[in-house]
């Protein structure tokens, strides 16, 4: 602990968020949603070929056309859930920012 009761830990905290901040909001979640939304997709994708693979009918079923449509698909559901996602984790850091300065 030092001064205050602020540890070094909530000190470097401070200082990265501050600087974060500076740069915006609206950067901050299109940034960080945009990441959130192709790990999730990413996810997605992965689970989907392996389940293609592994089951004849799968395949017999799935067209390529119906597979492209599925991607768009669940490539806009993940980015939108990337941003809330983003846009929640900003309010909790602006949160312990106020709560901390």
């Amino acid at each position: 602990m030092t001064e205050l009761g602020v540890r070094d830990r909530e000190r470097a905290f401070l200082a990265r968020w501050s600087e974060i901040r500076k740069k915006g909001r609206i950067r901050y979640t299109i940034s960080r949603g945009g990441l959130y939304g192709l790990l999730l997709f990413g996810v997605w994708l992965a689970v989907t070929l392996i389940e293609l693979n592994l089951s004849e009918f799968q395949q017999a079923i799935w067209t390529r056309d119906a597979f492209i449509r599925q991607c768009v698909i669940w490539f806009v559901c993940e980015m939108l859930i990337g941003g809330v996602l983003a846009h929640q984790g900003w309010k909790a850091k602006e949160n312990k920012f106020k709560y901390l300065s």
